[in-house]
């Protein structure tokens, strides 16, 4: 069978419990979208075959090639996404924030509040640069215009609060890059309670009582 004519079949039989046609593409898509996510996070890019995405998704492998022409952009597809709805929810909380150890605070909340609701994205996000850098085809994933202008947003929050001076602008872009990719990394591999500990370090650490000085015994010893 053809891939229109197991799409087609796919249709009518979705049609038939009352589904307008818009709204049958729509899901179809929605299901494609969330069942890749999950496959490519646990199976890699070259192991996700399209009949692990297509099992997954409830959909026929033919049935993929509908929405999306290759694996390739099916990948870049889910990717997109994600980066789209993480980025939504974080640059607001730049804008909402007073100061930089607040903004630096909901993010982590945000994040959180993110990994619950939805863990496979976490664990997307986890692999996604290292299946790019051994994967040319997707090279296009590891792009991070868009996060490098949050970290400049909250550079700029830094230095207008006077919680960062200018001269360490560049240092604090690369402090962030590590925190967030680091925080997903982690995210993607600790069990709750580990990732409960680094997340109180964490919001401990932005309000200075994570370490204190040296003792003065030691200082002096």
């Amino acid at each position: 069978m053809s891939h229109s004519k197991n799409m087609n079949a796919e249709i009518v039989e979705e049609r038939r419990i009352g589904r307008p046609p818009g709204v049958v593409g729509d899901e179809t898509r929605r299901r494609l979208l969330d069942a890749s996510k999950t496959v490519f996070a646990k199976s890699g890019y070259k192991e996700a075959s399209n009949r692990l995405i297509a099992a997954a998704a409830g959909i026929t492998t033919g049935a993929i090639y509908h929405y999306y022409p290759s694996k390739q952009a099916l990948f870049l597809a889910v990717h997109g996404e994600l980066q789209e709805e993480q980025l939504s929810r974080l640059n607001p909380v730049v804008d909402s924030s007073a100061t930089l150890r607040e903004a630096l605070s909901k993010i982590v909340e945000t994040m959180v509040e993110g990994r619950i609701k939805d863990p496979h994205s976490t664990e997307f996000f986890s692999v996604v640069r290292f299946e790019a850098r051994r994967n040319p085809d997707i090279s296009s994933a590891l792009e991070d215009s868009s996060w490098l202008r949050l970290y400049d947003r909250l550079v700029a929050l830094g230095v207008r609060t006077g919680e960062v001076q200018p001269e360490m602008a560049r240092a604090l872009k690369a402090v962030l890059a590590v925190f967030l990719l680091g925080y997903t990394q982690h995210a993607a591999e600790a069990s709750p309670s580990g990732q409960d500990a680094a997340v109180r370090g964490i919001l401990h650490l932005l309000e200075g009582r994570l370490m204190s000085a040296p003792s003065d015994n030691l200082a002096h010893g």
